[in-house]
């Protein structure tokens, strides 16, 4: 009789982790992120508990563990906010020598696949001189800033915009990246 008291208390807790599990996921697709030290206090338990909950949904794909939270999404870009990333303000000048010596290394014609870091913007720029070049990316400000160019030909990745990085993301980006490689 006590040991069907210790597995009826061992499913109740595992049912009321998995139903708990399920509520911070609905949690994190409205509200995009969460805070372990919240979730505690919301869900009346530890902050350790609410951290295996997290390593849980992310080992299923759904979420990704941030220090001292979680955010939402099977596609994470870790980019840090657009509007704070070094772009041209922190060493310009590695940034240019970087994406000039990338650029020689690129011959007329060839493709070259640019995602959206701080450094793609000086890259591009390098490549102008480049003729018939085909430029696959992810980055929604070289779509915008260079999408017409003569000597180059821009094709989007698609798929999701990441806020936070301003790129796209996401299966249908993926799926074109693997089309191209």
């Amino acid at each position: 009789m006590d040991n069907d008291i210790e597995i009826s208390r061992e499913r109740m807790e595992n049912m009321l982790a998995i139903e708990r599990q399920n509520r911070i996921l609905a949690n994190l697709q409205i509200n995009q992120t969460a805070l372990v030290s919240e979730l505690s206090k919301e869900y009346s338990v530890t902050e350790e508990t609410i951290r295996r909950d997290l390593e849980k949904l992310e080992r299923r794909g759904l979420v990704k563990k941030t220090y001292g939270g979680a955010i939402y999404g099977q596609d994470i870009q870790m980019d840090a906010p657009f509007k704070l990333r070094p772009r041209r303000n922190v060493n310009p000048e590695d940034s240019l020598r970087i994406a000039k010596n990338a650029a020689e290394l690129v011959l007329d014609g060839e493709t070259v696949m640019i995602d959206a870091s701080a450094c793609a913007i000086h890259f591009i720029r390098a490549l102008k001189p480049k003729k018939n070049l085909r430029v696959i990316t992810n980055s929604v400000e070289i779509l915008t800033a260079f999408g017409f160019g003569r000597n180059m030909k821009i094709i989007s990745t698609g798929g999701i915009l990441q806020d936070s990085g301003l790129s796209l993301a996401g299966s249908a980006a993926e799926q074109t990246i693997r089309f191209f490689h």
